[in-house]
């Protein structure tokens, strides 16, 4: 008579090797057993399951991450870009990643940072490191690659000055924004050749026209003295 004994603990193999979730069936009249581990279960529990393979084309960074760059806290950051290609017609996707330290293993995953950019977060005064892996799926099969790292600087905020002149925007090295558009704590500013913050009407730069709060913040979505403003503050002519 046969029967089967079913382990499902941390022995097996002759009580010698250890097993995590391992499953072993032994037939009693000496075949041979066969062993097979919680991953190699599942992935035959789900034939679909997109698997790693090793003979697939690694995707391959033709822009990869290098050096530094810094931003000011609390205002808007450029985004960094990568791409990575494949040649064989597989699909490349992307998990951006950020680190404490310099090295592109041991990251925290950026949750829908999932494109060939992404734009780094300045709340919080320091340096942190960012890299991204890169996915070749093709079929079932899967392969990735992972870029360098790119250090991103987060400086102190500036904070607001007025004079008798009107507003402006001092970073702790005494400097301040002239003839640009600075994003600060979410909301678009004007500051002319001067440094001094626009504000309170009417504004064009060029072909486009822009309304700017009485605060200096540029109105955007909304419709002003019955004209129409887009999402970039533009007057929708």
């Amino acid at each position: 008579m046969k029967k089967k004994i079913v382990v499902f603990a941390a022995v097996c193999v002759l009580g010698i090797t250890t097993l995590t979730g391992c499953n072993t069936t032994e037939e009693a009249d000496g075949q041979g057993a066969t062993v097979t581990t919680a991953s190699e279960v599942a992935q035959m529990d789900d034939p679909d399951a997109v698997k790693a393979d090793a003979s697939l084309e690694k995707p391959s960074f033709t822009v990869d991450l290098s050096g530094s760059v810094s931003a000011r806290m609390n205002e808007e950051a450029s985004p960094l870009t990568v791409e990575a290609t494949v040649t064989n017609g597989g699909t490349v996707t992307y998990q951006w990643y950020r680190n404490t330290v310099n090295s592109n293993g041991g990251g925290t995953p950026i949750e829908g940072a999932t494109e060939a950019t992404c734009v780094p977060e300045l709340t919080e005064e320091g340096i942190t490191y960012y890299y991204v892996v890169a996915t070749n799926t093709l079929d079932k099969s899967m392969s990735k690659a992972t870029s360098s790292t790119i250090e991103v600087q987060v400086l102190p905020a500036g904070e607001w000055i007025q004079n008798e002149t009107g507003w402006w925007y001092r970073y702790d090295d005494g400097s301040y924004p002239t003839s640009c558009w600075k994003k600060i704590n979410g909301e678009w500013y004007s500051f002319d050749a001067n440094g001094y913050m626009r504000d309170d009407g009417w504004y064009q730069e060029g072909d486009a026209w822009y309304y700017l709060n009485s605060d200096g913040s540029m109105a955007h979505d909304t419709v002003v003295d019955g004209y129409t403003v887009d999402s970039n503050g533009r007057w929708v002519q």
